[in-house]
C-alpha cells in the first residue's frame, strides 16, 4: 500500500508539472494559478486551524475528479512549500471524497498515507474532515466469566468532553465567494 501510494505521488507531481499547472511554492503564485485556471468547487487554498498550515489543492489534469494537496506555508520545518502531502479521491456523492493525507515524514519525505473521509459544504469554503479513530470495547463475559460475575461494580465513570465532538477541518482562504477574501461565516465590518 505504501509502496504504491508513493509511486502515485511521484508519478502525479511528475504529471501535474508536464502538463503546465507545477505545484506551486509561494501564495501568490497559487493564488495566480487559481486565478488563470477554472477551479473546481474544491480547488483553492485552504487553512487548516489547527496547525496553522495552507494548504493548495488543485485537479489533477490527467484524472477528472482527483485532486493533489501541497502545502503552501506553515511553522513545520520539516516540510517545504510545494511538497504534496495527500491526494483527494472523489466518490459517488460529488460534495464528499476520500481524502489521503501523509501522517510522518522520514528523510525529508511526507509518508505513512492514512484514509479520511473529507466533505465539502453546500457553500464551498469549509472542508469538514473525519480522521479514523481506534475504538476497542471489551465484553466482560468473554473474559474471565467467573470473575466478572463475582466482582460486579454497579458505580462506572464516563466523561464526555463536548470538544472531542467538534468538527475538525479545513477553511477555503482563495477563491472566496465574493473574490475579495472574505468568508460567509465573517461578515466583513466596513
Amino acid at each position: 500500500m505504501k509502496r504504491i501510494y508513493l509511486i502515485l505521488l511521484l508519478m502525479s507531481a511528475l504529471t501535474t508539472v508536464c502538463s503546465g499547472r507545477p505545484l506551486p511554492a509561494s501564495r501568490e503564485e497559487a493564488e495566480r494559478i487559481i486565478e488563470e485556471n477554472s477551479a473546481d468547487p474544491a480547488e483553492g487554498i485552504w487553512r487548516d486551524p489547527a496547525s496553522e498550515t495552507l494548504f493548495y489543492i488543485a485537479a489533477d489534469p490527467l484524472k477528472q475528479g482527483h485532486y493533489t494537496v501541497s502545502v503552501l506555508e506553515t511553522y513545520d520545518c520539516r516540510l517545504m512549500p510545494g511538497t504534496q502531502v495527500g491526494l483527494l479521491t472523489p466518490t459517488a456523492d460529488n460534495r464528499k471524497f476520500r481524502l489521503s493525507l501523509c501522517s510522518k515524514i522520514r528523510k525529508g519525505m511526507p509518508g505513512d498515507p492514512r484514509d479520511c473521509a473529507a466533505t465539502l459544504n453546500t457553500e464551498a469554503d469549509v472542508l469538514l474532515i473525519d480522521a479514523p479513530t481506534l475504538k476497542l470495547a471489551v465484553s466482560p463475559s468473554v473474559i474471565l466469566p467467573r470473575l466478572w460475575n463475582t466482582l460486579r461494580v454497579p458505580l462506572r465513570l464516563r466523561v464526555d468532553n463536548p470538544a472531542d465532538n467538534l468538527p475538525a477541518g479545513w477553511v477555503k482562504v482563495f477563491p472566496s465567494y465574493d473574490g475579495n477574501g472574505s468568508r460567509r461565516a465573517f461578515p466583513r465590518v466596513l
